[in-house]
């Protein structure tokens, strides 16, 4: 199961996860340092002003667990599941990311993109070629790793995820797109991390969907930062079934520019995504 009462086991089993991704060190000690502060924030109850609308009545936590074997990822759209396809066929794009239960199953971006220094690629991916990028961005000055419990989860396990960086006067015509799929009990940490230099122009649809009708747990959060001039719209879709727990911190850092968002919740047990910019 995800959740353990003894440190100990969650220690070890974050040194696993850590290993199994060949992570840099100072990514295993930000990891532990959000499970101590999971262990010391309180859960939530309904007489917090934020959280009084919110019931957490059959949450069990240990009832999921971390997908740990990333799957084959896909050369072409056409090699994908079915409802895959389907959903990546929904909006015309010049990049599209698709994972399931944390792995990556597709990845493509438009040669043109790529030539003027986009970069469109999945978390761990990021972590590896662009750990400057992640280690100046990541949960440092957007959404905190001690926001709340769930934001503390989700640092100590984060597994996927978007990085989506746009160079100084890159203007993206057509949107990137982003699906999250889940299945199987599984427990999701997705982050998307968006970054839009100077007179940099992009749109990103984050589609978060279900495989089937099994139970699910996701935790994510989203970072957009904007740059002077800059324009980023960001639409954030959800089609999960109704066995599925959402929990999401969204916040955006901007500088004398423009950002559009579009949440747009569907179905879920529970759906919370506080925002802000």
């Amino acid at each position: 199961p995800l959740y353990s009462s003894a440190a100990s086991d969650v220690y070890k089993r974050q040194e696993a996860l850590s290993a199994q991704r060949e992570e840099p060190t100072w990514f295993l000690d930000l990891r532990r340092r959000a499970w101590r502060f999971f262990e010391e924030i309180p859960w939530p109850t309904s007489n917090d002003e934020v959280w009084r609308r919110t019931r957490l009545t059959g949450l069990a936590i240990d009832e999921f667990h971390l997908s740990e074997t990333p799957g084959p990822v896909a050369a072409d759209r056409t090699d994908l599941s079915v409802y895959l396809r389907d959903e990546l066929d929904s909006i015309e794009s010049a990049g599209a990311l698709v994972t399931e239960n944390g792995a990556v199953r597709y990845r493509g971006l438009s040669n043109e993109l790529a030539a003027k220094g986009v970069i469109f690629t999945d978390f761990q991916s990021a972590l590896h070629q662009h750990p400057e990028l992640i280690q100046k961005h990541f949960m440092t000055e957007a959404v905190a790793v001690d926001t709340d419990k769930f934001t503390a989860m989700h640092a100590a396990f984060v597994t996927g995820g978007t990085v989506l960086y746009v160079p100084r006067n890159v203007q993206i015509e057509l949107p990137l797109h982003g699906v999250t799929a889940l299945r199987g009990g599984v427990a999701d940490f997705a982050h998307t991390l968006i970054i839009a230099e100077e007179n940099s122009q992009v749109t990103y649809v984050d589609d978060l969907i279900s495989a089937d009708d099994s139970a699910a747990f996701h935790s994510g959060a989203v970072e957009i930062f904007a740059r002077p001039g800059a324009v980023v719209r960001y639409m954030h879709g959800q089609d999960w079934n109704t066995n599925t727990w959402h929990f999401s911190n969204q916040l955006a850092r901007m500088q004398r520019c423009l950002l559009y968002t579009s949440p747009s919740p569907r179905d879920g047990l529970l759906s919370r995504m506080p925002s802000s910019a």
